[in-house]
């Protein structure tokens, strides 16, 4: 017995389905654009990496009774321009960890907390004036002390508060962004955009989080 033809052609879509898939599709991009946009923030990447790196030492240090610090791994500017940092942007930091954070011997590395951030985002070498903040000091003069070290309860042992990261390359909203540290152990990032040598503070987006 012979099967009728089907009067569908089966070989295309019709108007419906060419509709449907073009409206799924536009709802998938919907979701996916804020995620490809996002990809050249360099600085947004290394502040948040920062970010997490100094809770997560801290929470290191509270729960294995000891103080862990992070401090740059080079000691000399001219230890920027290495084999592991052609560049020169002064971007790697270890993690060490001693009984507490006046000991001037005996740190210990934690080498599997170390920190490598994005290859265009360090800290300046020269000193930043930031509106209302005013001077902030060079980052690289922690070398001459502990570095940024939270003692056994999680407290920042150090006058150190503030570290400002930047973008050597970045196009991006923002140039700088200034990790600032609570004497309790707060981090907060606050980012700034530079016109004619002069920062500006970018204010926090509706939610409530840094804009680059």
């Amino acid at each position: 017995m012979a099967i009728p033809p089907s009067k569908y052609n089966s070989q295309g879509f019709t108007l419906i389905e060419m509709l449907v898939t073009v409206m799924i599709g536009g709802v998938i991009f919907g979701f996916a654009a804020p995620s490809f946009l996002s990809w050249n923030k360099p600085l947004r990447d290394g502040s948040l990496q920062f970010k997490s790196h100094l809770n997560l030492i801290r929470s290191k240090a509270i729960s294995s009774n000891n103080a862990y610090r992070l401090r740059p791994k080079y000691f000399t500017q001219a230890g920027y321009i290495s084999d592991d940092n052609a560049e020169g942007i002064p971007r790697n930091f270890v993690v060490e960890y001693a009984k507490n954070c006046k000991m001037t011997t005996d740190w210990t590395p934690a080498s599997q907390f170390d920190l490598d951030l994005p290859k265009s985002v360090g800290i300046p070498v020269t000193p930043i004036t930031l509106p209302v903040i005013g001077f902030v000091t060079n980052s690289l003069e922690w070398n001459n002390g502990t570095g940024i070290c939270f003692d056994n309860r999680g407290i920042v042992d150090d006058t150190t508060s503030k570290i400002i990261l930047k973008d050597f390359r970045g196009d991006n909203k923002a140039k700088i962004a200034m990790i600032d540290i609570t004497k309790v152990g707060g981090v907060d990032i606050i980012t700034y955009q530079e016109k004619s040598s002069n920062f500006t503070r970018i204010d926090l987006s509706s939610q409530g989080n840094p804009e680059f």
